[in-house]
């Protein structure tokens, strides 16, 4: 597969340092390189469509409710400003009542929720408000804090932070599961799926670069159904390694496909054969 935008192109943000209070909208609009696609280079062809814009992952309703929980515990006011909560009562689009606040919210330009979905909200906020990490998200910490590098790989590079507590030099991250998927089983698995050890660490990484230590990391998980049942996790040492060595050779594949202008598949030299006994 060949690179048809020009690759000097594809990160060329001037962001330096942290930067506080910035929308996320902002941040996503920063052509550097984020982790999320750093991760695709474990097939380079899902990078390869991704920064040149030929297919985008469509949002799906779950990641719609945890960037929906993120806001509603990360940043409150921001929260009540782009969403609204549609009273029983009004739920009926068709009744003068319910067409009526459509309307004034579409005026608002907010997105409507139900107050189902304001108590499914509320529900995980409260598990999460048992576990030990809730109080690394007090009035000392930093929500939502976007990181910016030039010198910390060949390419800018950025990271969005969920919470770090400078005191402690603490980072936690939430995430959002499906029943039952908080356990540490379920914990494991989603390491194993969604390469978050690496994201751990290509984070600390870039935060260091900025002059942000980081001594704890950890994964905050909550479930958004059934008993919302929350666990909090950390890494070990030995994950962290194996996660470093893993960034460095995405690294490394990321130059050379650049180099070469070749973005293999999985299988791109041929059909493979594997063994599952």
């Amino acid at each position: 597969m060949r690179l048809m935008t020009p690759t000097c192109n594809l990160f060329d943000s001037d962001k330096e340092g942290a930067v506080y209070g910035m929308p996320e909208q902002e941040y996503r609009q920063e052509r550097a390189l984020s982790t999320s696609e750093l991760k695709m280079m474990k097939n380079p062809s899902e990078f390869y469509k991704q920064v040149t814009g030929r297919l985008k992952r469509e949002s799906t309703p779950s990641m719609e409710l945890g960037t929906m929980f993120h806001s509603y515990i990360l940043e409150p006011d921001r929260f009540h400003e782009t969403y609204a909560v549609c009273p029983d009562e009004c739920s009926d689009g068709r009744t003068k009542e319910g067409r009526a606040w459509r309307a004034k919210v579409k005026e608002l330009g907010q997105k409507p929720i139900s107050e189902a979905q304001q108590r499914q909200l509320n529900n995980m906020k409260e598990s999460i408000q048992q576990e030990e990490a809730w109080k690394f998200l007090g009035d000392e910490s930093v929500t939502e804090l976007s990181v910016f590098s030039q010198d910390a790989w060949p390419y800018p590079s950025k990271c969005r932070v969920d919470c770090y507590h400078p005191h402690s030099e603490t980072v936690v991250d939430i995430k959002t599961c499906a029943p039952g998927k908080a356990s540490k089983k379920g914990f494991f698995y989603s390491v194993r799926d969604y390469q978050y050890a690496l994201q751990q660490w290509n984070y600390i990484h870039l935060m260091r670069e900025q002059g942000l230590p980081v001594k704890r990391w950890i994964w905050l998980f909550v479930e958004t159904g059934g008993y919302y049942t929350a666990a909090s996790w950390m890494l070990s040492k030995e994950s962290m390694v194996r996660a470093g060595q893993t960034v460095h050779e995405y690294m490394t594949k990321l130059t050379h496909c650049l180099d070469e202008d070749h973005w293999p598949s999985y299988t791109s030299e041929g059909i493979q054969t594997v063994d599952v006994f």
